[in-house]
């Protein structure tokens, strides 16, 4: 659907192959020697992706880092343009720094544009509705995403009965059981150390635990003295995602981790999303308990 029309909105909750697609697209546009601008918000992201596909005709870029990156490769104008989590996007900047350097414009170009306007659009500032309009205004086709494919089925229930938000028809395998703990601050660093103890128990290796936190890892529960000391984990930064997954247990901040999957996910520092302040970081609570592939764990204080 996407190879048959000039212009897409992708639209799908969490997990619903997004950036899977978004890349491949890119790919398969690169062999056919097309000049392809591969735009997303976050620089992690960026650097995590660039992994992946490596390719002189695809400039993968951060909107603050595209000028640089256009005169690195002595590009000026491109035939394709894709965005992945074009929420993050949708803003009256990004959209007249974009349409000059596209073959056509955004009007008559080629451009595909996977979002999540409805769950994942407040961790880099509130999106412009009005933009979304105006890329309407293009006549471009609407693609629903509606299948989950990363979460199982136990993740899925959990997420939507915490939460309240639907996202999407569910995994067909249901999975291991969420596992919540409501504790205190001071009980916390225990918890979290006893939980990765028997998490290397029942045979899970440490490369596919990552621990997401609303805060930085030195303000985190995971650099607790109980927990560190005890434990190897590798706080992420922009560098370093690029070698993910690592051999040892990882730390990232939700709002870094967008784009990004781990088998087993572990939130930290934060309440429980049920509480009435939890609710105005709703979109935080959405992306960190989504990344989890196969079993999440929460402790709230």
């Amino acid at each position: 659907m996407l190879e048959a029309n000039p212009r897409a909105l992708c639209s799908g909750s969490a997990g619903t192959g997004k950036t899977l697609l978004a890349v491949e697209l890119a790919s398969r546009y690169v062999d056919q020697g097309k000049k392809v601008l591969f735009l997303c918000k976050s620089p992690w992201l960026r650097s995590y992706l660039s992994t992946q596909i490596k390719e002189y005709n695809l400039t993968l870029s951060t909107l603050e880092s595209l000028k640089v990156d256009m005169k690195r490769k002595i590009i000026t104008h491109y035939d394709i343009l894709i965005i992945d989590e074009g929420q993050d996007l949708f803003e009256k900047e990004a959209i007249e720094f974009i349409d000059p350097i596209l073959i056509n414009g955004l009007t008559h170009g080629e451009w595909y544009i996977f979002h999540d306007i409805n769950n994942q659009s407040s961790l880099f500032g509130e999106p412009d509705q009005k933009i979304l309009n105006q890329f309407r205004s293009y006549r471009p086709a609407e693609i629903p995403l509606t299948t989950n494919c990363r979460n199982t089925r136990n993740i899925s229930q959990k997420i939507q009965s915490e939460l309240g938000i639907n996202i999407g028809t569910q995994c067909i395998a249901s999975g291991s059981e969420v596992r919540i703990f409501n504790t205190t601050k001071q009980e916390s660093p225990k918890i979290l150390s006893n939980l990765l103890d028997t998490l290397f128990n029942e045979g899970v290796s440490a490369s596919t635990i990552t621990i997401l936190s609303p805060v930085a890892y030195q303000q985190s529960l995971a650099a607790d003295p109980i927990v560190s000391l005890s434990h190897n984990i590798v706080p992420l930064d922009e560098y370093a995602v690029r070698y993910f997954p690592h051999q040892n247990i990882t730390f990232s901040e939700i709002k870094h981790f967008k784009g990004i999957e781990n088998e087993v996910i572990i939130l930290v520092d934060m309440p429980s999303p049920k509480n009435p302040p939890a609710l105005s970081r709703i979109s935080e609570y959405y992306v960190g308990m989504t990344r989890a592939r196969s079993l999440l764990c929460a402790i709230w204080l």
